[in-house]
């Protein structure tokens, strides 16, 4: 059985301190250079030799001389292995960001089975417990909770989100949106590929 059973939790489960501090020195970069001018997407990252397929990558490549690269490989490396032990997943996808804005504003639920998001830098993902998501009639979720149901990631913590597809029957996946604050954002989200 995996360490975490995403099926026995409300809200995502949190690893807390899971980004080291070159991690985020590597994500100061990125943004210092404007390097990840619109996204960085790779589509397919086997879980048995994530460093090697990630090197093979164009979008990886025009990165690899920032100071700061290799630490953040190795932990692409172990975040790959673990999201697809954890997920069951032969292969991840992944997806990597820089904005100053709420890239999802609205708080959603994703069309996903399960999905790692790590927020490399700036402030977490923000989320809602079940019992705070209100629906209207047509199943669209409120998008004014009161404010103090708001939960967030703690900086440098990794998030594994339900998806809409986790349980398609009992809706459970996690409501969550983007922080509204305007500030520089740098963000890691893997999928399940394969």
């Amino acid at each position: 059985m995996p360490e975490h059973d995403p099926s026995q939790k409300e809200g995502p489960i949190e690893i807390f301190d899971a980004v080291p501090r070159p991690v985020t020195s590597f994500a100061a970069t990125l943004v210092e250079r404007r390097a990840l001018a619109a996204s960085l997407e790779v589509p397919l990252i086997g879980r048995e030799r994530p460093a090697t397929d990630l090197r093979r990558e164009r979008a990886v490549e025009q990165i690899a001389d920032i100071p700061g690269f290799e630490p953040w490989l190795a932990w692409v490396g172990h975040w790959t292995s673990r999201f697809g032990e954890l997920s069951e997943a032969a292969a991840v996808s992944l997806r990597m960001s820089h904005s100053r804005h709420a890239t999802c504003p609205r708080f959603h639920m994703d069309a996903v089975r399960l999905r790692l998001i790590a927020t490399l830098l700036g402030p977490g993902t923000e989320w809602l417990r079940s019992e705070h998501v209100a629906r209207a009639n047509d199943g669209s979720i409120d998008q004014t909770p009161a404010p103090d149901t708001v939960q967030q990631l703690a900086p440098g913590s990794v998030g594994i989100f339900k998806g809409a597809a986790f349980d398609p029957v009992s809706r459970c996946g996690v409501v969550h949106r983007s922080p509204q604050e305007r500030v520089d954002r740098v963000v890691m989200t893997m999928d399940i590929a394969a």
